[in-house]
């Protein structure tokens, strides 16, 4: 049986080292010898817990990275976190495939967007086209989207 590399030998928690990528960290503070930290994964926050999965994802060295539902269940603050560590991911030319029903989310990261309504897709584009179709704005956005909204991606860190 193959071993989680993160799982600590003789421990019942999986040890975590948390390290900075890039110029992003992850929000566990600094320390320890190599400038990250060691965290027991289960007493990390939630949002932290998220990003660490993702991290752990990329130590394949993927050229696609598939998230499904990244954003449920963080808070505004670990959403931009979130969207900060996605756009370095996609800096250094990974291909990142989200599956996302936080619009703000979606429409302030992605480069191509492509909704689906009952499992049918209604539109396909930038988030400027898609935000313009129709039935988009009728499935998803609502009759008043764009009067109020303060446009896409305000939920999201600028990056």
């Amino acid at each position: 049986a193959r071993q989680d590399p993160l799982v600590g030998q003789g421990l019942s928690e999986p040890i975590a080292v948390i390290a900075p990528i890039g110029d992003h960290d992850l929000g566990v503070g600094q320390g320890g010898q190599d400038g990250g930290s060691a965290a027991i994964v289960a007493d990390l926050p939630f949002g932290q817990q998220r990003l660490l999965e993702i991290v752990r994802a990329l130590a394949s060295e993927p050229r696609l990275l598939m998230l499904d539902e990244p954003g449920a269940g963080l808070t505004q603050e670990e959403k931009a976190k979130l969207g900060d560590l996605i756009r370095e991911i996609q800096r250094e030319g990974v291909t990142v495939l989200i599956v996302e029903h936080d619009v703000d989310m979606v429409m302030g990261l992605a480069h191509r967007v492509y909704v689906l309504d009952y499992g049918q897709l209604i539109a396909q584009g930038t988030p400027q086209q898609v935000q313009a179709d129709s039935r988009v704005i009728e499935a998803y956005l609502g009759a008043g989207w764009g009067q109020e909204n303060p446009g896409p991606g305000a939920s999201v860190g600028s990056g």
